[in-house]
């Protein structure tokens, strides 16, 4: 005699579903707070200039009586970007509204306020990733590819670092005030860091806490604490890049490409669906190829990303890889024909696979400007009939917002890329 079980009446059953829905995950975005703000007014363009007076140089020698010295010229410099307009929508539909659980409509909004905030705070980092101060490891090294995985965030590295920006006359935020303002609290350098770096700086010696001070000082948001001049700000949504081992290539037969007989390199990336950043490095392939050969690739099967090719001449990945095709899905059969053409862009590989690299963002007061031309708006189409909805059925929530990072001085900004004692 056969049972009657839960799987067979399971149509049966109704469904429990919560009232509540589940917090999404929580992004701390902290760059555009670090920045100066600016606005580009409309009808002038999308070109923001900023204007410098370069200092003038210091006499070297004393005045000879009666005789006037030779004028000294000043001089300027001017640095600019184009804003980019970003944006993005969601549309639902009638009956969705009516027949999900919950309310979509505010579910919807809050997921577009978050993906603007992401978004303005995605493009500040690609910015300032682009910063030509830069160290590596714990300083002992040149170039990424040298990071190997016991190269460390340690203290010698962050007061090299610090002192380095002084020298070079960056200024710290929040200068105290008045006179009873506790002069160590103030006038300090700000860094930026992923959760894992901030467990390597709480065991530095002399780390303070942000909570033994919180009532003496207005916190950042996200501040964990301070250490030798600078208080450390903690963002979950700084890029972790990490490397995996080598997609190869092959040359098939046909179709026929215009390959040069040459050794090339072929790098994959892996960019994040969520984010639309770049999070992990393939190694390096090297492969010859022959005179009319293609080059064909399959893209790594991991769910979540698509897939960038860069292709260059083997041994010059930094400076000659050049993007190939871009946002294939996994698993993808790529082909290219021919040595692709344009400006070289390709993310230098890590040191090995498996490694992970951490970028940590020194930041001194007008580092860098964050400039405006439309601030951000957001978009509810209302409940109402038009030519193209005559029946009200659909529902569109987005944003938009045209704007730029730009950085104002390479001396007040300092990036290290360096080694956690606390990956995962």
């Amino acid at each position: 005699m056969a049972d009657t079980t839960y799987s067979v009446l399971s149509n049966d059953v109704r469904k429990f579903i919560a009232a509540e829905v589940l917090s999404v995950v929580a992004r701390e975005t902290r760059l555009v707070e670090f920045g100066q703000k600016a606005k580009l007014e409309s009808a002038q363009g999308k070109t923001f200039y900023a204007t410098r007076y370069n200092r003038v140089a210091l006499p070297q020698s004393a005045l000879s009586e009666g005789v006037s010295p030779t004028a000294t010229a000043i001089s300027i410099s001017q640095i600019n970007c184009v804003a980019d307009q970003w944006g993005a929508t969601v549309r639902l539909t009638d009956v969705a509204e009516l027949t999900v659980a919950h309310p979509l409509l505010r579910q919807a909004i809050e997921l577009m306020g978050m993906n603007a905030v992401e978004t303005t705070d995605r493009e500040v980092e690609r910015v300032l990733a682009a910063g030509t101060t830069v160290y590596y490891g714990d300083l002992s090294v040149a170039t990424r590819t040298l990071v190997t995985t016991s190269l460390l965030f340690v203290e010698a590295a962050h007061k090299k670092i610090v002192a380095a920006l002084r020298q070079a006359g960056a200024r710290g935020f929040s200068k105290p005030k008045e006179a009873f303002d506790d002069p160590i609290l103030g006038d300090e350098f700000v860094c930026l860091v992923d959760p894992a770096i901030e467990l390597d700086v709480t065991g530095f010696t002399g780390w303070k806490d942000a909570n033994t001070y919180a009532n003496a000082k207005r916190l950042w948001n996200g501040e964990a604490g301070t250490f030798s001049g600078v208080r450390f700000v903690r963002s979950n949504f700084l890029p972790i890049l990490t490397s995996a081992a080598a997609v190869a290539a092959t040359s098939p037969a046909s179709p026929a490409g215009t390959f040069t007989t040459a050794t090339y390199q072929v790098i994959v990336t892996a960019v994040n669906n969520e984010t639309g950043v770049e999070e992990k490095i393939y190694q390096p392939d090297a492969t010859v190829f022959t005179n009319l050969d293609s080059l064909a690739i399959t893209a790594p099967a991991t769910a979540g990303y698509t897939y960038n090719i860069y292709v260059g001449t083997a041994g010059g990945a930094a400076t000659t890889a050049i993007l190939a095709s871009s946002g294939n899905a996994p698993s993808a059969a790529v082909v290219v024909l021919a040595p692709p053409v344009g400006t070289a862009a390709v993310p230098v590989a890590l040191n090995a696979a498996d490694s992970k690299l951490h970028r940590l963002y020194y930041i001194g007061k007008d580092a860098y400007t964050t400039v405006h031309l439309q601030n951000l708006q957001t978009y509810l189409t209302p409940l109402a009939e038009s030519d193209s909805d005559p029946l009200i059925q659909r529902r569109t929530v987005g944003w938009k917002a045209m704007f730029k990072a730009i950085i104002n001085n390479e001396s007040y900004l300092a990036r290290l890329e360096c080694e956690s004692a606390y990956d995962i």
